[in-house]
């Protein structure tokens, strides 16, 4: 139980979040359906630690799913990170050059 209470701390760091899906979500799953109600708990709080939702815990999920949806999840976030920079950068440079055309309105 210690030790899942360990891990539910590292996974607030986002750096080791994704090795913790990759390596822990099969043993968290097994530990998520212990006789122990307490590892069970703590199992839990290690998923909940990760973003996932108590609901896809179900039975329909097990570890790899939830691992590939994590995944996929956050490169769609890195994706629109990525786009709003280009973004930015587009608008810098491009907007200096096309407000210095001078307009011309009709007379």
């Amino acid at each position: 139980i210690d030790a899942l209470r360990g891990i539910v701390s590292l996974a607030e760091c986002e750096a080791l979040r994704t090795r913790i899906v990759d390596e822990f979500m099969p043993h968290s799953f097994h530990l998520y359906q212990h006789e122990n109600e307490h590892v069970s708990d703590a199992a839990m709080q290690v998923c909940l630690a990760l973003g996932f939702r108590a609901a896809e815990m179900g039975v329909r999920w097990d570890a790899h799913h939830l691992g590939d949806k994590y995944v996929f999840t956050r490169a769609l976030l890195i994706q629109s990170m990525a786009r709003e920079e280009i973004r930015k950068r587009l608008n810098e440079v491009w907007m200096p050059p096309l407000k210095a055309i001078p307009s011309h309105e009709s007379k």
